[in-house]
């Protein structure tokens, strides 16, 4: 009951919720990507990976005009990011947007570390610039509270997880400096995306909370004219 009664309390600030599921596994490859790949402009198309070897295409990032990330089915209305697709390691891929006056995708909440045994989560949110390789930095500069109070951040997070679907994954970086693999999840209820690094933890921290894994992959096939 403490558990759920701190969720929600969170809740009626953010205006989103959390959710569990089955974490995402990736299979890295390089496939033939140059060495040194030019910017490319993309949308973000999301995949339901419930079923991990036939994912389900959901629709495009999208933000709503509040303080969260949603899905739609319309390309001429979806995000729009610009990706530096260099190399493959952790944080090397950075999501360039304009949403909510922050120019850079990632992850935003209340909590430092993520990990294994650990409920601990944080939201997709757009922010300012956080160095590679930093742990999480306490900014204001963040969609979820726009220019409000402090919370901990983190956007050098992306890295190209299979280079012929374009499959992007966020690894999160403790307060250690450590890496940790994550599991990226929806909450069809709420309309938001969620960063965890142990979902069934989640689930127990909170059972009202229901979500499923997703992954992301980016779309340059059906960007709109304007783009």
């Amino acid at each position: 009951m403490f558990a759920t009664l701190s969720l929600f309390i969170l809740l009626s600030y953010f205006g989103v919720a959390l959710a569990a599921a089955i974490p995402v596994e990736a299979i890295s490859k390089r496939g033939n990507l140059p060495a040194r790949a030019a910017p490319i402009k993309a949308l973000v198309s999301v995949y339901n990976t419930t079923n991990q070897a036939n994912p389900t295409f959901m629709g495009y990032l999208d933000a709503d005009g509040g303080v969260s990330y949603r899905v739609t089915s319309d390309p001429n209305s979806a995000t729009v990011v610009s990706a530096q697709l260099d190399d493959l390691n952790p944080g090397d891929i950075s999501l360039l947007t304009e949403n909510y006056g922050y120019p850079v995708l990632g992850f935003t909440g209340n909590y430092t570390s993520i990990g294994s045994g650990s409920h601990n989560f944080a939201f997709l949110a757009s922010a300012n610039p956080i160095p590679k390789n930093s742990p999480a930095q306490r900014v204001s500069t963040q969609s979820i509270t726009k220019g409000g109070f402090q919370l901990p951040t983190e956007t050098a997070v992306w890295s190209l997880s299979d280079s012929d679907s374009l499959t992007i994954e966020p690894t999160w970086i403790n307060p250690n400096g450590s890496p940790v693999k994550t599991s990226l999840l929806y909450v069809p209820y709420f309309r938001t995306f969620v960063v965890t690094g142990d979902p069934r933890a989640l689930a127990v921290w909170d059972l009202q909370a229901f979500g499923f894994p997703v992954c992301f992959r980016l779309d340059t096939k059906n960007l709109p004219s304007a783009s």
